[in-house]
């Protein structure tokens, strides 16, 4: 929420007519009182990146200091990821350098985060360094964690993450017939629609490679 005010509060402030002698002097006092802010985001997926592009354009320079930090220098547009099992789409061309998709005034740290202390405004780098904030956004999003079901990852895969899509197109390839399960594990779990878009896309993988009939 207070993101949101902030921004809001600054959209305002740029559609306004410019402000009398006066006014001036009143702002200038609320500026010094009110100096540079410090805006943190932890994760560099598509809500992260596209927020701290955001904030670029909505707050000025000497409004606002804006961090990212993320754990990989490369940013996956994770929803082509259902596709790469199907040759619609390949796993390098859903990859982009992380660097190459931020504005120029978003400071970007790759690191893990290994402590994080809301009460002192800080998270601790896995290099020991310490970065502190006045707002905080946390956009790390979910990971899968199939060793939480014994037997998931040694019978199973998923399009869940580059390698395991890659996996996933790897395994169909050498899939003669026999009996395919789609399923779910537990909830929540990323994309709510994907598992259903997944057995449409195989469907019709199957008819098109002459499997179907052998497949159920």
């Amino acid at each position: 929420m207070r993101i949101i005010t902030l921004i809001l509060y600054t959209m305002a402030y740029e559609n306004r007519a410019a402000p009398a002698a006066a006014e001036v002097g009143k702002q200038t006092e609320r500026k010094e009182k009110n100096p540079m802010k410090r805006i943190l985001i932890l994760g560099g997926g598509t809500g992260g990146t596209i927020l701290a592009n955001i904030l670029t354009r909505r707050l000025r320079p000497s409004e606002a200091e804006i961090t990212l930090i993320s754990a990989s220098d490369r940013h996956f547009y994770q929803p082509a990821w259902l596709y790469i099992p199907f040759e619609k789409q390949s796993a390098k061309a859903v990859s982009r350098p992380l660097r190459s998709l931020l504005h120029r005034r978003v400071n970007l740290l790759i690191s893990n985060i290994v402590e994080l202390d809301t009460h002192r405004n800080w998270v601790r780098l896995s290099d020991g360094a310490v970065i502190h904030y006045d707002y905080l956004v946390i956009a790390t999003g979910s990971e899968p964690v199939a060793e939480a079901v014994p037997g998931l990852r040694q019978h199973s895969t998923h399009f869940y993450t580059n390698e395991s899509a890659q996996a996933l197109f790897a395994a169909l390839r050498k899939f003669n017939g026999g009996r395919i399960v789609v399923g779910v594990v537990s909830l929540p779990y990323k994309c709510p629609p994907a598992p259903l878009e997944f057995a449409f896309l195989l469907e019709d993988f199957l008819v098109r490679t002459g499997r179907r009939e052998r497949t159920s």
